[in-house]
């Protein structure tokens, strides 16, 4: 969590950095808390990597995943799941498949299975 808020007080200091940095610092800062089991904390901070109109990756559909399994809901995780997997070749499918996998778990323990 240390991490986290140091991404945070350098995004607060920098106000240059462009929106798509912005966003890949925050998601990672909001992983980082979700690592350390601060969901509430995680969530509000990956948000801000949302994407407008240029989500041809369809990284709201992941971000929305992801949130989900950290709420544990599972509806809206298979709902976004299914979504992202409108794009076979998505890099983030398999991160959800191992979500999915792990759904009773913690974002840390569903993650540490991947280097298992």
């Amino acid at each position: 969590s240390e991490a986290a808020s140091q991404i945070e007080t350098y995004l607060e200091r920098h106000p240059e950095i462009s929106e798509f940095h912005r966003g890949v610092m925050s998601w990672h800062a909001g992983q980082l808390l979700a690592m350390d089991g601060q969901e509430k904390r995680a969530i509000p901070l990956m948000e801000k990597s949302r994407k407008g109109a240029d989500d041809f990756m369809l990284w709201n559909p992941y971000l929305d995943a992801t949130i989900a399994f950290l709420k544990k809901d599972r509806q809206a995780f298979e709902k976004n799941l299914k979504a992202v997997s409108a794009m076979s070749n998505n890099p983030n499918l398999p991160l959800l498949h191992i979500l999915e996998e792990n759904f009773d778990k913690s974002y840390r323990e569903a993650l540490e299975t991947i280097m298992k």
